[in-house]
């Protein structure tokens, strides 16, 4: 019988044009779905056209428009799913606010959590409004990234990072990489000891 995990994330799955979220996030839950039963708790709106394939996905309806409100909808539907029929694992893609869920979550079910860091979850750049370090939830993020049964980071550069911020916990290496199916690496033959040239295009 395969195990049931709880995937969490704030999107990427089933949304944007041609229902193509991203598509290597897609394609890693897609073949996990092959050993395991997943469930993916999305808060952006899935598309209606969209066809998951091995695994459930549940968002919250259209007419919800509040974020806060669509997270509170998705506990409720995953603390019911728990109900029927018991998670293994609880994991969560993005660190906050998804990944606080998840991690707990899996506390009060005294379930294992599984959180997986992107890009945005090391960083707090507030000229750039970009990352979730310079936000005032940060507490709550470190206490995620602490309590984590097992945390993963994309790159060593990341990992770093966090360390910068007190993080001394073990954190895994494990980066999405590309699509070996569509971006492929050829080693250059001819000409072994020609430079490399650029094209650079401006706006005038």
């Amino acid at each position: 019988m395969k195990k049931r995990v709880a995937i969490w994330l704030f999107g990427g799955i089933g949304t944007g044009n041609f229902s193509q979220g991203q598509p290597v996030l897609e394609k890693l839950i897609l073949e996990l779905s092959a050993e395991f039963e997943l469930i993916v708790y999305s808060q952006s709106l899935v598309n209606p056209d969209y066809v998951s394939g091995g695994f459930r996905i549940r968002s919250a309806p259209g007419v919800v428009r509040n974020g806060s409100l669509r997270w509170l909808l998705l506990i409720k539907y995953f603390l019911s799913d728990h109900l029927k029929k018991r998670f293994s694992v609880v994991c969560a893609f993005w660190g906050f606010p998804g990944g606080f869920l998840a991690t707990l979550l899996s506390k009060v079910l005294f379930r294992p959590s599984l959180v997986c860091l992107q890009g945005g979850d090391s960083v707090g750049i507030p000229s750039l409004n970009y990352g979730v370090m310079h936000r005032g939830f940060k507490r709550l993020v470190l206490w995620t990234y602490r309590n984590a049964t097992v945390l993963t980071a994309l790159t060593f550069f990341q990992k770093n990072l966090l360390h910068g911020y007190g993080l001394s916990r073990p954190i895994r290496i494990i980066p999405l990489g590309a699509d070996p199916s569509v971006f492929k690496f050829f080693l250059k033959k001819e000409h072994p000891g020609e430079p490399c040239r650029f094209s650079r295009t401006c706006n005038v």
